[in-house]
């Protein structure tokens, strides 16, 4: 759950005393039954809490609508309205809300409150009002009791939900300890490193890399859409696949706080490089530092003053660059730079760069 849905919960101390003052409700529910009387009218309304210091008592009053259970049917059809009453209850003391379609209010009617087909808002709004305030398992506990579809098994007796709701207690401190990492009842979950929908998009990623260093090899692929569509999750869903090749894919992000800094996204991408090289091992260092020298000779001072990270490879330059006038500088780095690529990449290992934010 994000950080303001758990502003929302509800406190320890605070759920604790809830859920006894649920218990105290549904004791005198299944009072009322044991005495073979369907009450048929159970709201809020009808319902008085009388705290004495330290202890509760609840009281059901209005039996006008009241009706005896005379057989096995009367007793299980009045059972389960006074039950999925006492979920709505519930919901109402945790989330502060009506669950019925037709708002509850005060100038409502004990009939219009308590009619029998009146119809539940939808499911996706009460689960995610009652998940935000509750954990897990007290929400699946009032959406059993309200006969939420989708919930694994109904209420049979007031009783019943007493014996749960005392469980409940016994265990709450456990309950809120895993509630920061449940998995919310009934919403999608999506897995972070999945990609969904992008199948073809990754495809054509994987076939340019197919494509390297043929005679029609793309040089350059531009992945374009709006901020938040997944660009950046779509080329590091290509990455973790391509790490079971032989391929280097490094990444550098052009960070707008580092613009100042000269090729700062190519500084990120070849420490990762580096970094990589250096957990191939010994052998994969020297290889890499022979094909570097061969290829650049003295001017290697050139490219490690502008990739430092290079020294994990190359060690400290010997001798410092000649010095060329500033016109010559940028010239003599891209050659500098064309020579060191084309050499990491000649031992059958290409390197795919992606710059992110470009």
């Amino acid at each position: 759950p994000s950080a303001d849905s758990q502003k929302n919960m509800i406190c320890e101390s605070e759920m604790k005393n809830m859920l006894q003052l649920l218990r105290s409700i549904s004791t005198a529910v299944s009072e009322i039954h044991d005495a073979g009387v369907n009450h048929n009218d159970l709201i809020s309304d009808n319902i008085i809490v009388v705290q004495n210091n330290d202890n509760t008592s609840v009281k059901i009053i209005d039996f006008g609508s009241a009706s005896p259970q005379t057989g096995i049917k009367e007793k299980n059809s009045g059972n389960s309205h006074d039950l999925i009453a006492l979920g709505s209850i519930f919901y109402e003391i945790f989330t502060g809300r009506c669950p019925l379609q037709k708002r509850c209010s005060e100038n409502s009617t004990s009939a219009e409150k308590s009619d029998k087909s009146v119809i539940f808002l939808p499911q996706n709004e009460l689960i995610s009002t009652l998940t935000a305030r509750v954990p897990l398992t007290i929400a699946k506990l009032t959406l059993k009791l309200m006969n939420a579809e989708g919930s694994e098994h109904f209420f049979q007796s007031a009783r019943d939900v007493d014996r749960e709701l005392q469980s409940t207690v016994n265990s709450l401190k456990s309950i809120l300890s895993t509630s920061d990492t449940r998995t919310c009842f009934g919403q999608l979950q999506f897995s972070s490193d999945t990609l969904y929908g992008r199948d073809l998009h990754l495809s054509k990623l994987l076939d340019v890399y197919r494509r390297i260093g043929t005679p029609v090899g793309s040089k350059m692929v531009l992945i374009s859409g709006k901020s938040g569509v997944g660009k950046t999750a779509l080329a590091e869903n290509a990455k973790e696949i391509l790490k079971k090749t032989s391929v280097h894919f490094v990444t550098g992000k052009f960070d707008q706080l580092q613009q100042a800094e000269p090729l700062s996204a190519l500084k990120v991408a070849f420490a990762e490089y580096s970094k990589n090289i250096v957990k191939q091992g010994p052998d994969t260092i020297i290889n890499t530092r022979k094909a570097i020298m061969e290829a650049i000779n003295d001017d290697i001072g050139v490219l490690t003053n502008v990739f430092p990270c290079l020294n994990q490879i190359l060690g400290e330059p010997a001798t410092s660059p000649e010095k060329v006038d500033s016109m010559a500088e940028q010239p003599r780095f891209k050659i500098i730079f064309h020579l060191f690529v084309r050499a990491i990449t000649a031992s059958g290992q290409p390197i795919v760069l992606f710059f992110d934010d470009l």
